[in-house]
């Protein structure tokens, strides 16, 4: 549970009034989890985020993510509210981060938004 607060803390400090919620979604909440699972993430914001704050919460997401003894990795999603209210398919993310993608965030920085046209990104 730690490690969710100081997940959702992280979108509050980057986010600020633009976030709606965060929901954990995924293993955690339908009674899957395993010790290797990770933590399934989604938060919803009232805008698309700038490229300083892509970076703040890739920097954030690299502390509280990872695949050490006590850490299980996070799987964050971020969606814009109007781009899925009403739900449209496929769904546009304004900002995905899972392990499987560190090395190449850490390479190369996060995507901007308008960069990202393709879900994932």
């Amino acid at each position: 549970m730690d490690q969710l607060q100081r997940v959702v803390r992280l979108l509050h400090d980057v986010l600020g009034p633009g976030l709606i919620g965060a929901y954990l979604h995924g293993s955690s909440v339908l009674g899957g989890l395993r010790a290797a699972s990770d933590l399934d993430v989604l938060a919803v914001s009232r805008r698309s985020m700038d490229d300083r704050e892509r970076k703040a919460l890739l920097g954030g997401l690299s502390e509280v993510s990872g695949l050490t003894a006590g850490t299980r990795p996070v799987e964050l999603t971020v969606v814009v509210r109007s781009e899925v209210r009403p739900w449209r398919f496929p769904p546009t993310g304004d900002f995905l981060y899972g392990e499987w993608l560190r090395a190449g965030f850490h390479a190369h920085g996060p995507l901007s938004r308008n960069r990202c046209r393709t879900w994932p990104c």
